[in-house]
């Protein structure tokens, strides 16, 4: 599986990476690590990864200024263990995930996708897999520590994920490009 993800700013990426540390030391694994903290925009079961590269290139090359995006929340996917920063749905987030998916359409090939327009819920995992007791346990973590942050997205990748027994055991970044941003105020 091929999927492009928005990477953050270093200030941002260091803080989310202690918080998964924080955390792992709570419920004795990490199933993050080696994960950089990112919003998936869209997910493929096969890719020309050639012709998908040089897309991406014109594509971030005709992006305009990027909002900082703000996390004010946590959220839940009760299904699979799932914890996660959730970002306010801006206007310029919702632009920027809808012509990701307009420019990119003859890609398409999952219309199953979690990360399509009209499904997609923007978040950036800090637990997943999580058992009952350590989901409550992070959740209990959580409350206590969880301070809203803001990050400038800085980078759109491309990444191949290896799956093995129908988890994701690592991933390798395939592409990435810069996009412009406005800096965040901390």
């Amino acid at each position: 599986m091929y999927a492009i993800i928005a990477t953050f700013d270093r200030v941002f990426t260091n803080k989310i990476t202690e918080l998964q540390n924080e955390l792992t030391n709570i419920i004795g694994t990490n199933q993050l690590a080696g994960v950089e903290p990112h919003l998936t925009l869209a997910d493929y079961n096969e890719l020309n990864v050639h012709l998908y590269k040089e897309k991406l290139g014109e594509f971030v090359a005709m992006q305009e200024n990027t909002d900082p995006v703000t996390f004010p929340s946590v959220g839940v996917f009760p299904t699979n263990g799932t914890v996660f920063l959730a970002p306010t749905v801006t206007d310029e987030l919702l632009k920027l995930h809808h012509s990701y998916h307009d420019y990119f359409k003859t890609f398409h090939d999952n219309p199953n996708s979690y990360y399509v327009p009209g499904k997609w819920v923007p978040h950036c995992t800090i637990a997943n897999r999580l058992h009952t007791n350590q989901f409550l346990s992070v959740m209990e973590y959580i409350y206590e520590k969880f301070d809203f942050t803001t990050a400038s997205i800085e980078k759109l990748k491309l990444i191949k994920v290896n799956y093995e027994n129908g988890s994701a055991i690592s991933s390798s970044i395939l592409a990435e490009c810069n996009l412009k941003r406005m800096e965040t105020s901390r």
